[in-house]
């Protein structure tokens, strides 16, 4: 049995001690080297800011995603972490979030999902005109089979048009100008192709 004041002494150890002791065999493995966490995109996604992302909009094994701005930037592009995906096609489009890009001991990333729009939100998303002069909605993603939860996508056009989710009240990102622009003719073309093409 290992008293808590033993953990100090062994935490302390230098690396080149435990990788020679026995016990260094059931430490885990180092993480892999990150990659850049602008081009770390799985093999089945698009992200939306690159130039080609035009030629994945048609491909439904491809999800295209979103990366949002933080609400108030120090820098001007300062990334928020939330990210909004466009999957499959037809009326089966849904729109999802997530937040966090987190590198695992694995060497993996995972994020926290943050829900999905229903097919009749999906649909207002895809009719939204970030170019009318007083159109809002306030949309809640689901989790699971419930209901809407405390997660809204929210959304005012006109002069300052912008997109964006929040959790009671805190805003977890921005999507604005072109990429905003981008974002729904991806969602509208998505929902215009058949299922099953």
């Amino acid at each position: 049995m290992t008293s808590r004041r033993s953990f100090p002494r062994t935490a302390a150890l230098s690396t080149v001690a435990a990788s020679s002791s026995p016990a260094a065999e059931l430490l885990p493995a180092r993480p892999k080297a990150a990659r850049s966490f602008q081009t770390d995109a799985r093999p089945f996604e698009a992200d939306i800011a690159d130039s080609g992302y035009a030629a994945h909009i048609a491909n439904s094994n491809m999800t295209l995603f979103v990366r949002l701005e933080e609400f108030a930037p120090a820098d001007p592009g300062e990334l928020s972490g939330a990210r909004l995906y466009i999957s499959d096609r037809g009326t089966d489009t849904h729109v999802s979030a997530s937040i966090g890009d987190n590198l695992q001991p694995g060497g993996h990333r995972t994020s926290h999902y943050l829900g999905w729009l229903s097919g009749e939100d999906t649909s207002s998303v895809a009719l939204a005109d970030p170019t009318a002069a007083d159109e809002a909605f306030c949309l809640g993603f689901r989790e699971g089979e419930g209901g809407p939860q405390d997660r809204i996508l929210l959304m005012f056009s006109g002069a300052k048009a912008q997109m964006s989710i929040e959790i009671a009240g805190y805003c977890l990102g921005v999507l604005r100008g072109e990429l905003l622009a981008r974002f729904l003719t991806c969602v509208r073309r998505r929902r215009a192709l058949k299922i099953g093409a």
